[in-house]
């Protein structure tokens, strides 16, 4: 019986041992070894810039629009992006700023046909526009019926997914700042709960 056990246990601890990381830990290694390359990438998608005030984004949005790679409707800017599946999607702007800062930039679209193949669309043109090999592979979150992707590069990450609005999202995100901003929220959290103070 007590052999039984140890070969049991045994068992055990090499399955576990053997085990494939998990989404979270393969990110949390994508997102280190990005960082340790000390790559800064500043320009993101059509020129936009991680840095630029308010101001400068809403120049460079207007210069755009004057040059056509861009359009406006009653949703806001957006871009006309051509799948490879020759579908067109309206791929709407919106920033993100931290001390009026630019830190991240996210485009949407509503697709008219399949939102997954949007979003495997969006991500095949991150991939050559980046020339990144590897995508991290986001399980399905039961709430959307695609799986998301994730890219690193330097202080670059860019997350493509679907939400329960059936919009495929890219979000450009400095992961630097937001990082920084992390562990400020954190700090100010702990403050708060130290101080008795709940969110309602």
């Amino acid at each position: 019986m007590k052999k039984m056990f140890l070969e049991i246990l045994l068992l055990t601890i090499v399955f576990v041992s053997c085990q494939e990381p998990s989404v979270y830990e393969k990110q949390v290694s994508a997102e280190e070894q990005a960082l340790k390359s000390n790559e800064k990438i500043d320009t993101i998608f059509l020129g936009f810039r991680f840095g630029m005030t308010p101001k400068e984004f809403d120049m460079h949005l207007f210069n755009l629009a004057k040059e056509k790679k861009v359009a406006s409707d009653e949703n806001g800017f957006y871009y006309l992006m051509k799948g490879l599946s020759s579908n067109e999607y309206r791929c709407y702007i919106k920033s993100e700023y931290h001390d009026d800062r630019l830190y991240q930039l996210r485009v949407f679209a509503k697709p008219e046909t399949s939102v997954s193949l949007c979003v495997n669309e969006m991500a095949l043109n991150i991939i050559r526009k980046y020339q990144l090999g590897e995508l991290l592979k986001e399980p399905n979150n039961g709430l959307t019926d695609c799986e998301g992707r994730i890219l690193y590069k330097g202080n670059l990450k860019v997350h493509v997914f679907c939400n329960i609005h059936d919009e495929a999202i890219v979000e450009y995100t400095d992961i630097v700042t937001y990082k920084m901003l992390q562990v400020r929220k954190d700090s100010l959290d702990k403050e708060r709960e130290k101080q008795g103070i709940k969110d309602f």
